[in-house]
This record gives structure tokens, sequence and C-alpha cells, in this order.
């Protein structure tokens, strides 16, 4: 996962993305668009994305937006999975650890990380536990921004790209793009790491891979 501060505008080492302000809730809206992707020959691919776009999600002025990009030959399972059960277990560990019904808006910054964190590795252990193999085979990327008020915080697995668009205004109207989110790819050392780490291996391959 990944952490930025809009301040300083470089990825830090911290898990998750805390960007603040951010919007007003006066106006809050949404688009979505989504396009197949193409293989080797041109044919065009399976559409395994999927979204999730949950306003006043837990209480008014919170909201919860996340994509999902499913890879593999059960990539769509995976996704529909991910997209059902990531804002569900969100849900399930806020409920477990509120103690009173203002507590959500009270919450720091390091407690909302940590139950992020705990929230994907609970969707991760739901997926290998009812769906062992479509995910021994398959998997997806996850990408959400959590928004609270003024203050948004972005988690990421995988490759998926957030990006925060702000508007400089002058005598022209400009926009500034910003990535809130780390790709986490193999090539990086920092992943090639974390995968030694856990035992894995990466290793290159040519060509399509049989699963």
């Amino acid at each position: 996962m990944s952490f930025m501060s809009k301040d300083k505008g470089k990825p830090s080492d911290s898990p998750i993305k805390a960007v603040s302000p951010i919007i007003e809730d006066t106006l809050l809206a949404f688009a979505v668009v989504s396009k197949n992707g193409k293989n080797e020959d041109r044919s065009t691919k399976p559409n395994q994305d999927n979204y999730f776009a949950l306003k006043n999600f837990l209480q008014k002025s919170v909201h919860l937006f996340g994509v999902v990009d499913g890879h593999g030959d059960y990539g769509k399972i995976i996704s529909d999975f991910v997209k059902q059960n990531l804002p569900l277990n969100i849900q399930l560990l806020e409920a477990k650890n509120k103690k009173t019904s203002n507590e959500l808006a009270l919450l720091r910054e390091e407690k909302r990380k940590k139950l992020l964190v705990e929230a994907f590795g609970k969707t991760q252990e739901d997926l290998v536990t009812k769906a062992k193999e479509q995910s021994s085979k398959s998997g997806a990327t996850a990408t959400l921004v959590f928004v609270m008020g003024r203050t948004l915080f972005c988690a990421n697995v995988g490759n998926s790209r957030a990006v925060l668009g702000t508007v400089s205004e002058g005598k022209t109207v400009e926009w500034n793009v910003t990535r809130i989110s780390n790709d986490h790819k193999p090539e990086m050392q920092t992943e090639l790491q974390r995968i030694t780490e856990a035992k894995g291996k990466v290793v290159q391959c040519v060509g399509i891979i049989a699963a």
C-alpha cells in the first residue's frame, strides 16, 4: 500500500495516503468509464474491471470510491468478490472499533490507516478461503479513496493508480495532477524485497504462459 502527503507531493513509506483538504460536501459528483484491453493478436479481452462508489458510506459526509482490475482466467470472479467484500470489511471493522456514534469523525489518522490495512488483509483472507481455486490462478488490483469531509485517504494494492486533480485559478484555468498512490510492480526494489521476504519469487517470462 502507499501514502503521500499533499504538502510534500512525494511518496513516503507509510502504507496509506492522507490528503487534506480535498472536497467540499456541497458538491460531490463522480463518473465512471471502463475499456476492454487487447490481446497480442489485437482481439478484445474480456472486461474484468469493477468499481464501487458509495456516497454517505457509514454516515453523512463519508464516501468510499474504489476500482478493481481483475486479471487471469478468473479475474472477473476475483474483482467481483473484492468489489463486494472490501467495502463490507471496512464497514464491519468500523462497527467493531466504534465505541460511540461520534467516534468515526474523531478517528485519528493512524487508526484510520490501520483499519484500512486490516480491511485489505481480511478481504485477502476471505478470498483465499472462499475462492481458493480461482484465487490460486488469478487476482486483482484494488485502489480506493475514503473521503471524510475535507480529508481523503487513499489505499491500494497492485498497480491501479489514483491521481488527484486540482484547479489553479488565474487568467487561465489550469489542472494540476498529483499521483496519490504508488504502483506495486515486481521490478521495484521495495516490492521485490517484500515478495522475497514472504518466500515468493519473481521470474521474467516471455510470451503467453499457460496456467
